[in-house]
């Protein structure tokens, strides 16, 4: 509901920093390219490429994550890469006013004491990660 406007919705939602990353790679989330012309091929084929163009959006996001790097050290965690790929995507001058990151783990109601410590140090270390940010790649 944090990105929806009058005219509909804003946001392109993807829960996965793996899906993610293969978006901003290659512009697509499923490849057509392991596809032969068999009838089931074909018809796999149809339904990826209604999903990918469902992805409208993913070339402009190839093209930002592309046009930048990180020299910054990112936790290896689902929120260290969600992290990575937003500072990615700003330094890349995506555009978007507003990113949605999330990391699991908090609403615990036993080991509180063990656990808390290691996700708060995982927002920590993503997030001075982040503020050391990507440099340009591109003019």
């Amino acid at each position: 509901m944090i990105f929806r406007a009058l005219s509909g919705n804003m946001a392109l939602s993807i829960s996965n920093p793996q899906e993610f990353y293969q978006i901003a790679l290659s512009g697509q989330l499923y490849s057509l390219n392991d596809l032969g012309s068999a009838p089931p091929d074909r018809e796999l084929a149809f339904v990826r490429t209604v999903a990918n163009s469902a992805f409208r959006y993913s070339e402009s996001i190839r093209d930002a994550y592309n046009n930048s790097i990180t020299q910054a050290s990112y936790p290896n965690s689902n929120f260290g890469e969600e992290m990575a790929i937003v500072a990615r995507l700003i330094k890349g001058n995506l555009g978007s006013k507003v990113y949605l990151v999330t990391i699991d783990g908090f609403d615990t109601h036993a080991n509180q004491l063990t656990n808390h410590p290691v996700l708060l140090q995982r927002v920590a270390d993503s997030v001075a990660a982040f503020y050391q940010g990507p440099r340009r790649h591109r003019a």
